[in-house]
């Protein structure tokens, strides 16, 4: 039977898969499936061709009869859809989906949970509508087990990928068939998912869509659960009816639009119609319960809006008023865009409607309104309606609107710049209710002033609007009087101008004149300001006398009379003129030193107003047709303007000369304002105004006049354009008409620049952050626009009136003749406006929508037309009010006509024309790369585009363009490719290349790759390429290369980021390395490596599901799927032990894994996440002696990995941290203890952040000793890292600590109290609001708790205060601030005593024990872990107000209600006051920053400390944002210059400190503290890190290393903290400083030891060089994501220069030594050539090639590219430039050989690159088989064991004893591979054991057993290690000559010349050797 059936097998073998998968017999089906499967995992990616046909064959598996087949079948399907795209997917999703539902959930557990998995690789594929609607069919099933696991399907889903990705709404319509079902299970899976969904779109929107459609009783059931489990760290919107919604999740989204107006029956509109008002009440109500629906579906609400509107003007009844204002609020909430028309047009009524007394109108109507403002419209779309209800009569209006402006404005929805939009039109109304009497109207007013400001970020629009802020005091505003400088005088109140006259319109004459003085009071002021003999002359009937007079008021206006003085006087002066001489003088001399006398006063005094120009003009007007006056009088008029504003003067000259008599002054008036015009520019006149004079003026029957006019209207016609032709060829006869365009001919459009400008109106300068001239002037200058759009400057006419409700219903007409007569209709109303109309056009826009679908294409097309010129007619107002109009618009381009086509394409032209193209390219985009849109639709939208494009418009929405491109050049149809590839064609003229391939990143893999195809054929065929982006930017994901496009893939929810091996090469290095230990007998003799390197890490990662932080038992297969993964990777030794049945061989495997770390590094790190599910796993057999050995393995791997600096990924630290938590309350103290010890180990090497998710996961374990742990584990992250680390959390691990006080254990109860106590020593009372709901008897257990932790501190802090050093001096209270304005602690909330304690003010008990927790680092640790010095606080989360109090102690004598004695001594309290400022002036910190840097430079040695503590509170201000930028890059442009002095005061007060402490002198720290304090303040600024230079970055760095390495510092007082500090500021200055400058510092160090540290000797060179080697591994480790950010000229150089400085001879030597800095900077620079493959070739420039000796640097980047491609790491070389060209770079291959010393083959470090040739061997490789070859395996276990015993404090005697015995017995023994793994320290102990030893026994030999300075040293007076050394070089010799054959056989090839040389280098090497061991023999 057995034969039968294995023939039967190997039959089917040869039969094709489709016949396979359909055998008769299922173990045929199940190998199929197998083999299937064998092949998804071989294939590459997704192109591969074997895939098309695989999909279908497993679909069909997986509703296999057979269950054994069905898992395979389901296994293949899973490896299949892990290679597969998405386009593949598509084809099987449905068809797959369907038979899970119905025959796979039916099975056992186990394959039950492979069509999960299946499920989950669907969804990641896009195939989320298919799950759902499969899984949803499995709900109805009759089996309850099906229903319940399609639920958890669904369930899984949704946690890991969201709604987003998975749609609510289909299952918000299915769960409640779950929720009736009569078994448990489907009704426990619906409340699971439940929950889940109301975590994501929230508890009320849950509520609405599923509780309210169950039975009560179970919908009361649900809601609370659904509600309590919402997580909180999605904050509450502000928004009623998203209450509960999390942010970003509107209910609105997700709800089920609800037909109204099909509810509104004839009773509703009977009773809007009744007389009763109760009857109207009930009809409201029905409307406003039935719109209170989260969404409203769309409609013709028309006729209810206008009953809504007649009943709130028109019904006496408030009730029914009320209740239509909050229909419009419900209706506004539930339409949202389709509300937008009725919203703005009930605005004004609504804003009307603030009058009422009655409350509830009022509140409803601002409700309404606020509804409307989120939903519908901006507050840039109602500021007109805003200003006018400003201008109320009734002040409630007034106040009510000003409260509704402030919250418009503060809305988080308003942006600034459209916020920025409404200040011309808003700032003046509200800087005028400023002015009002009530003082409520003033507050409101100064309020709205105050969030203009703060929205903008500066009080520029505030000062525009020329309002002060605070109430006027004697005249003077109290603002102005702040600005003034110190000692300057106020003005006298009369040069204060009355706020009244800012109300004073352009053509009130009568409010002008009033006021003015009488002839007599004008002489009399005159004789009392120049005196009585002026005023005699100035009446004197001779010319002469009064133009004597006249020039003499000139030399005292000029002279005496200035600033105060002549402000003051300005208006007398100018009434006094109009009556002496008067405006009638008929001498020109005597009028025209009257006009420069204006002049002056215009251009000097800060008071002339609008009632002293319209004097001035009364007499300037008449004049101007007189040919010697009209030239002083227009320079009069020029300076007026300036004064006042061109507007106000061109209305009242233009009113004044239309009303003159002689013809002549209007004309020549003209020809002054077009003068104006050209000087003032149009944005700062009124031009509809000025249109409409001129349109008079061109009527006139006086030629000149008609002649001025059309000059003027040319003028106007060069900044406005053809739009003013249009607008006046309505009202002008032809021949006219003719006229004018012949002239504006003469005069095109052209940027015109204004020359003048309105005193304190913004300049081309002031725009640029500087304000010029004179201060602005009064209020009542009219303000001149920032910005100038010709299109919003013409006036627009109003069709709104011509809107009425027959065209709308015609245009909804059932007739096509009706609809076509109405939309003729509407073009007419435009065209007759001249083709400008206002945007208030009712519904028109939305009746226009619902013909883009019209049945008559024709008429679709005609309706396409009208809109393109209705957006040209409306302007940029069409694109905020018809943005809906743009889908159904671009879905007309699939339409078959291609009139309807063409009709699209001239719609997106005129959209184009009023707002950028960036706005639609991107919608377009969309339609193209839908999978609907026809072959005519995307050639025309591409074509659109293209030409769009030309100009460079596409630069802000690439993406978009690029992604449209690509559904072009990927269609099947020709033409269609053909506009795709033009289109890229047209993208390649425009941008840089760079810049497209970056922006093709985003897309599919496939559409990817023919984009980049696309792109190149378009560069290669000679298209004009645009340059490259002159910004230094990060090289995009096409540049980057596959690789690394693939690991920027976004992977599954939950999957973190994978990280690859941070060595060069190590997959290469790994393979070599352990070949070698196998060789030389190490860890894995006898059966090869222990390990071997997978490089399928990163894939595992990908493929990994867990729920992060959540421990999940081993499923029953995961040994065999370990195995499987594990077992190739394992040596024959090591493979049976990990997978054994007994325990004592996982303990075996323990050991040998343990014994072997180092030597397996590269393949630990490379199969780490392998290792840690087979510690979980063996952790998991429960085993105690097994448990054991693995934890002790666990910890050696921890130890390991922390000392190489290695930090696990998400999916590495998944695999390991949940177990370590789950099983850390073991009941055996000592394994309990290991298990703390780990987690304490995997703090370093996951940061806290993720640390806290699987720690709050184990505060839910119902062992009370895995509580206990964890609890302690969180305390020490709360005290280390600060609370807001745990805030940040995604667990928010308080709430639940906080519920564990209660508990019964006590170990429980009081590690939880304990981490509160810690909690609270930070934050204090603030720590409440984050514990979450407690019982009253939890609140009183830590309130008794927090009392005594409170009196104990305090009393600690009383004896450290009594025992302390100077007490600080007492700081001067601030004053304090207004309740809402005191500061906010480090979590963002109002406390009572927000400052924190300085340095000084810390008990020395408190600096030595108790730490400010450290900032977190940007990868969410703590910087330090071990604990610092006491620093000044920082601002902890990246959510902190912009203002921030600086930490200045406060003096007081109340209580400190928080924790005392934490931070402060108990005679000091710190809190603010509360008037106490948020922000100091920036004189206060510019005088500050003074005063600390004079006090640095003090030779004094005290005061100089006190600097750099003043420096460092400063710093730590800056960098909390408390400082002005300005002030930031002051402080950054000293940053080098301090850093220079610091770094001097750091050496000068280590060495004082130390100096001390030799001598036996009383020392102190604090000099040390400080210094390095500010230090770290100065690096923790990255504008100020970034400004160092590389020279002073060199200098820190080695007086730091010094400091470091002093061996006197320990000694210090906080000695310890001294050192820990000293660190941690290193890894700040290596973190936040220029990288290159980091290199080249940390190079030239290397290359160049200081003096200082050459003089204390050897030993001390080789630590210092050992810490710059440190330096340099942490930021090359960090390379592969910071190159962008190098200068790799520079860094080439430095390397460069390193290699020369050492020459040949000492890199030789070296080499031979295995000398650590030469191995690092060989690291650093094979690092260089892996990133930058040949394109480093590009920066060899810098390195000069003909220098003598030649550059070393050449060869070894040669041999390192070289290496790199064998290995495929990079691909081939690419064509160098002429420069780079092989000629030109003499070093090559035989170079670097000469580097390698002499007598040894050329061998290299671990870390420096492979010699090409053998790049499957590990540099290290060589050195590890010479050493490791001496000793066989049980030699080495007895010497192990014997340093052992030597390390043992109690058997070190022994230890050395049996050494010396060993060494006696065995003189031939090669020891050298132990003690080149010890210290230099633990080996000249062990040398001088084995001296004393030798010594004492006569018949020893005379010297004792040396131990070599170098690993790499070896002594050669052994005979037996001589004759050892002569076999290997003959065995060397033996085999060279494969080598080396084979290499030259591989260059040949390759089509390379053969190198010459290999071999007989080896042999002269050999010869060489063999000479000096004959002599030494």
């Amino acid at each position: 039977m057995a034969d039968e059936e294995a023939s039967l097998l190997q039959t089917a073998r040869a039969l094709p898969f489709s016949e396979r998968v359909a055998h008769k017999n299922w173990k045929v089906r199940a190998e199929a499936f197998d083999d299937l499967k064998g092949i998804c995992e071989r294939v590459f990616s997704s192109e591969d061709p074997q895939l098309s046909s695989i999909g279908p064959l497993v679909g069909k598996g997986v509703g296999d009869a057979n269950a054994a087949a069905a898992d395979k079948a389901l296994d293949a399907l899973h490896a299949y859809l892990g290679k597969a795209n998405e386009a593949q997917a598509a084809k099987i999703a449905a068809p797959c989906c369907s038979l899970i539902a119905s025959k796979v959930l039916k099975q056992r557990p186990a394959t039950v949970k492979r069509a999960a998995d299946v499920c989950l690789d669907f969804v990641e594929l896009e195939q989320a509508e298919a799950v759902e609607e499969g899984m949803i069919k499995a709900f109805n099933d009759k089996v309850p087990k099906v229903a319940a696991a399609a639920a958890d399907i669904l369930l899984q889903a949704v946690v890991a990928f969201g709604v987003k990705a998975v749609p609510p709404q289909p299952l918000f319509k299915a769960l409640p068939v779950l929720y009736n079902a009569k078994q448990a299970p489907p009704r426990d899976a619906a409340k699971a998912l439940t929950v889940e969904l109301a975590r994501w779109v929230g508890a009320s929107t849950v509520h609405a869509l599923v509780c309210e459609k169950l039975p009560e009783a179970m919908g009361r059931e649900q809601m609370p659960t659904a509600t309590a489990t919402m997580p909180s760290d999605h904050p509450s919107s502000h928004a009623v009816a998203e209450e509960e919604a999390p942010v970003g999740m509107d209910p609105y989204e997700f709800a089920e639009p609800v037909n109204v107006l099909g509810q509104l029956g004839k009773d509703f509109w009977d009773g809007l119609a009744a007389a009763k008002w109760q009857e109207r009440r009930d009809a409201l109500q029905k409307l406003r319960g039935l719109a209170g629906t989260p969404k409203i579906a769309p409609g013709d609400f028309g006729d209810v809006l206008r009953e809504l509107k007649k009943i709130i003007t028109k019904d006496s009844n408030v009730v029914c008023v009320g209740e239509a204002v909050g229909c419009l609020g419900n209706l506004a909430c539930g339409l949202r865009n389709s509300f937008v028309s009725p919203a703005k047009v009930m605005c004004p009524i609504l804003l009307d409607k603030l009058k009422e007394k009655n409350t509830t109108v009022c509140n409803n109507a601002a409700e309404a309104l606020t509804a409307m403002h989120r939903h519908c419209f901006a507050l840039a779309d109602v500021s007109e309606d805003l200003s006018g209800a400003l201008e109320h009569k009734n002040p409630k209006v007034k106040l009510e609107t000003l409260k509704l402006i402030k919250e418009f404005v503060s809305a988080p929805t308003s942006s600034k710049q459209a916020i920025a939009k409404c200040h011309s039109v808003l700032l003046p109304a509200v800087a005028k209710s400023a002015n009002e009497a009530a003082p409520d109207l003033r507050e409101a007013a100064c309020a709205v002033l105050v969030s203009f400001a703060l929205k903008a970020g500066s009080m520029g629009p505030v000062d525009k609007a020329g309002q002060p802020l605070a109430p006027v005091t004697n005249g003077v505003p109290a603002r102005q009087g702040m600005r003034a400088a110190p000692g300057a005088k106020a003005k006298p109140a009369a040069a204060a101008k009355p706020a009244a006259a800012a109300a004073i319109a352009d053509g009130d004459d009568a409010s002008l004149q009033a006021g003015t003085l009488s002839r007599a009071e004008a002489e009399e002021k005159l004789a009392e300001l120049f005196g009585d003999q002026a005023v005699v002359q100035l009446k004197s009937s001779n010319w002469k006398d009064r133009l004597t007079s006249m020039e003499s008021l000139l030399e005292q206006v000029n002279g005496d009379m200035r600033g105060a003085a002549l402000d003051t006087n300005t208006s007398a002066i100018i009434q006094g003129l109009a009556f002496l001489p008067g405006w009638s003088e008929k001498n020109f001399q005597v009028l025209s030193r009257a006009f420069e006398l204006l002049g002056i006063l215009a251009r000097e005094s800060s008071t002339l107003g609008k009632k002293e120009a319209f004097l001035a003009l009364n007499g300037i007007v008449e004049k101007m047709s007189d040919t010697k006056l009209k030239g002083p009088g227009g320079e009069t008029l020029l300076l007026l303007s300036e004064a006042i504003g061109p507007q106000f003067i061109l209305h009242q000259l233009h009113k004044k000369a239309a009303a003159a008599k002689n013809p002549k002054v209007l004309s020549e008036s003209l020809v002054w304002m077009g003068t104006a015009v050209e000087d003032f520019g149009l944005a700062a006149c009124d031009v509809p105004a000025l249109i409409g004079w001129l349109k008079a003026d061109l009527a006139s029957s006086n030629a000149p006049v008609r002649n001025a006019a059309i000059g003027l209207l040319s003028v106007c016609h060069r900044q406005l354009g053809p739009g003013l032709a249009a607008m006046l060829r309505a009202d002008v006869k032809p021949a006219l008409m003719t006229t004018l365009e012949d002239a504006f001919a003469k005069n095109p459009q052209q940027p015109v620049v204004p020359t003048r400008h309105m005193r304190g109106a913004p300049t081309a300068k002031s725009k640029a952050g500087k304000r010029g001239g004179a201060t602005a002037s009064s209020s009542e200058n009219t303000p001149v626009a920032a910005a100038f759009d010709p299109n919003e400057l013409l006036p627009r006419a109003d069709i709104s009136g011509s809107i009425s409700g027959r065209l709308l219903t015609e245009l909804g007409s059932a007739q096509w003749k009706d609809r076509s007569r109405a939309v003729d209709e509407v073009e007419g109303l435009v065209s007759g406006a001249g083709g400008r109309i206002q945007p208030n056009v009712g519904e028109l826009l939305s009746a226009l929508k619902g013909r883009l679908t019209d049945s008559n294409r024709n008429l679709a097309a005609k309706v396409l037309l009208l809109l393109g010129q209705l957006a040209r007619a409306m302007g940029s107002a069409f694109d905020r009010q018809g943005r809906f109009l743009l889908p159904p618009a671009l879905l007309c381009l699939s339409d078959n006509k291609h009139q309807v086509r063409d009709a699209v394409a001239s719609l997106l032209d005129a959209w184009a024309s009023i707002v950028p193209a960036e706005r639609l390219i991107p919608n377009v985009a969309d339609v193209l790369a839908a999978p609907k849109t026809n072959a005519d639709a995307k050639a025309a939208g591409l074509k659109w585009i293209a030409s769009t494009c030309e100009n460079g418009s596409a630069a802000r929405c690439l993406d978009a363009a690029v992604k449209a491109a690509a559904a072009g050049v990927a269609d099947k149809t020709p033409g269609v490719r053909e506009c795709g590839h033009s289109l890229i064609t047209v993208l390649v003229a425009a941008h840089a290349p760079s810049s497209l391939l970056s922006a093709a990143g985003a897309l599919d893999t496939a559409r990817e790759r023919t984009v980049a195809e696309a792109i190149q054929k378009a560069v290669t065929s000679g298209v004009a390429v645009a340059p490259m982006p002159s910004t230094l930017s990060a090289p995009s994901e096409a540049e980057a290369g596959p690789a690394s496009r693939t690991a920027a893939k976004a992977v599954r929810p939950g999957a973190g980021p994978s990280r690859t091996n941070s060595r060069p090469g190590s997959a290469v290095q790994i393979t070599g390395s352990a070949a070698e230990t196998s060789q030389a007998g190490g860890p894995g003799a006898g059966g090869g490596p222990l390990l071997s390197a997978s490089s399928r890490k990163v894939e595992r990662a990908h493929k990994a599901r867990f729920k992060p932080g959540k421990f999940e038992a081993p499923r029953d297969d995961e040994a065999e799927a370990l195995e499987t993964e594990l077992s190739p990777l394992a040596n024959d030794m090591l493979r049976p032990l990990l997978f054994a049945k007994d325990f004592k061989q996982h303990i075996e495997a323990a050991r040998l894994l343990t014994e072997g770390l180092a030597s397996c590094e590269e393949a630990v790190v490379a199969d780490l996440d392998l290792l840690l599910r087979w510690i979980g796993l063996r952790l998991a057999d429960a085993n105690m002696q097994s448990s054991v050995k693995i934890l002790d393995f666990a910890k050696e791997l921890f130890a390991h990995l922390s000392s190489i600096e290695y930090q696990l990924t998400d999916h590495e630290a998944n695999m390991i941290i949940p177990c370590l938590v789950e099983r850390c309350g073991h009941n055996q103290d000592r394994i309990r203890s290991l298990y703390k010890e780990l987690l304490h180990q995997a703090r370093k090497l996951v940061s806290s952040l993720r640390m806290l998710d699987p720690l709050t996961q184990g505060l839910a374990s119902a062992n009370f000793r895995t509580r206990a742990v964890v609890l302690e584990c969180l305390a020490d992250i709360i005290a280390e890292d600060g609370l807001p680390c745990c805030e940040r959390s995604r667990a928010k691990p308080l709430p639940h600590i906080a519920q564990l006080v209660s508990e019964r254990d006590q170990a429980t109860r009081g590690a939880a109290l304990t981490a509160l106590e810690t909690a609270w020593s930070q934050v204090g009372q603030d720590l409440w609001p984050l514990l979450g709901h407690l019982t009253d008897q939890q609140r009183s257990l830590i309130e008794e708790r927090l009392k005594f932790a409170d009196r104990d501190a305090a009393a600690a802090a009383a004896a450290a205060e009594r025992s302390a050093a100077p007490i600080p001096p007492p700081v001067l209270p601030r004053p304090s601030l207004p309740q809402a304005e005191r500061p906010r602690n480090a979590l963002g909330q109002q406390s009572n005593f927000g400052l924190e304690l300085p340095p000084t003010a810390v008990p020395d008990g408190l600096e030595r024990g108790a730490f400010v927790p450290r900032p977190p680092s940007s990868n969410g640790r703590s910087v330090d872990r071990m604990g610092s010095l006491p620093m000044p606080p920082t601002s902890y989360a990246p959510s902190l107000p912009r203002l921030q109090v600086p930490p200045t102690p406060v003096p007081s004598t109340s209580p400190l209600p928080g924790p005392a004695g934490a931070h402060t001594p108990p005679h000091v309290t710190y809190f603010n006051a509360p008037d106490q400022p948020l922000r100091r002036s920036e004189l206060v910190v510019q005088m500050a920053w003074t005063d600390a840097v004079n006090k640095l430079m003090s030779p004094d040695g005290p005061e100089s400390v006190e600097g750099m503590k003043m420096l460092c509170y400063e710093l730590m201000d800056a960098a909390s944002s408390g400082v002005s930028e300005g002030t930031m890059a002051h402080y950054g442009s000293q940053a080098n210059a301090l850093t220079t002095v610091l770094t001097e005061k750091v050496e000068q007060v280590f060495r004082e400190a130390c100096e001390e402490v030799s001598t036996g002198l009383p020392s102190s720290s604090r000099g040390c503290r400080y210094a390095l304090n500010t230090l770290m303040q100065t690096f923790q600024t990255q504008a100020m890190a970034t400004g160092i230079a590389a020279g002073t970055l060199r200098g820190c760095i080695a007086a730091l290393l010094t400091c470091l390495l002093d061996e006197r510092v320990p000694t210090l007082p906080e000695g310890t903290n001294l050192l820990k500090a000293l660190n941690v500021l290193m890894l700040r200055i290596l973190d936040h400083s220029n990288r290159t400058y980091s290199f080249c510092a940390l190079l030239e160090l290397l290359g160049q030891v200081p003096d200082k540290i050459q003089e204390k000797g050897r030993d001390m060179v080789i630590k210092f060089t050992d810490l710059v080697v440190k330096c340099l591994i942490k930021i090359t480790k960090t390379l592969s994501s910071t190159i962008p950010d190098i200068d790799m000229d520079e860094l080439l150089l430095g390397i460069h220069s390193f290699f020369m400085g050492l020459g040949v001879d000492e890199i030789r030597r070296r080499g031979a030594e295995d000398d650590k800095p030469l191995r690092m900077v060989k690291t650093v620079l094979h690092e260089l050539c892996k990133l930058k493959g040949e394109g480093i070739q590009r920066h060899m420039h810098v390195i000069p090639t003909d220098s003598r000796p030649a550059p070393i640097i050449t060869a070894y980047v040669d041999l390192n590219l070289q290496t790199l491609r064998s290995a495929g790491l990079i691909s081939g070389p690419h064509q160098l430039p002429p420069s780079h060209a092989p000629s030109q770079i003499p070093l090559r291959e035989a170079q670097l050989h000469q580097v390698q010393p002499r007598g040894s083959p050329p061998q290299r470090s671990r870390d420096s690159p492979p010699d090409p040739g053998s790049a499957a061997q590990s540099p290290s490789s060589h050195t590890s088989n010479d050493k490791d070859q001496g000793l066989s395996r049980e030699e080495k276990t007895v010497l192990s064991n014997i340093l052992k015993r030597i390390g043992g404090k109690e058997t070190t005697q022994e230890g050395l004893n049996e050494l010396f015995h060993y060494q006696q017995d065995n003189p031939s023994a090669d020891m050298d591979y132990f003690y080149s793994r010890m210290s230099a320290d633990f080996r000249i102990y062990v040398q001088r054991g084995l001296t004393k030893r030798a010594a004492k026994r006569a018949d020893a030999q005379p010297a004792a057993p040396s131990i070599p300075a170098a690993a790499g040293q070896r002594p050669m007076n052994s005979p037996a290690r001589l004759a050892a050394l002569r076999d290997r070089m003959n065995r060397l010799g033996a085999g060279a000559s494969t080598p080396a054959d084979a290499e030259t056989g591989a260059s040949a090839g390759r089509g390379q010349a053969p190198q010459q040389g290999s071999s007989g280098l080896v042999e002269a090497l050999q010869q060489r050797m063999l000479q000096h061991l004959n002599k030494a023999t």
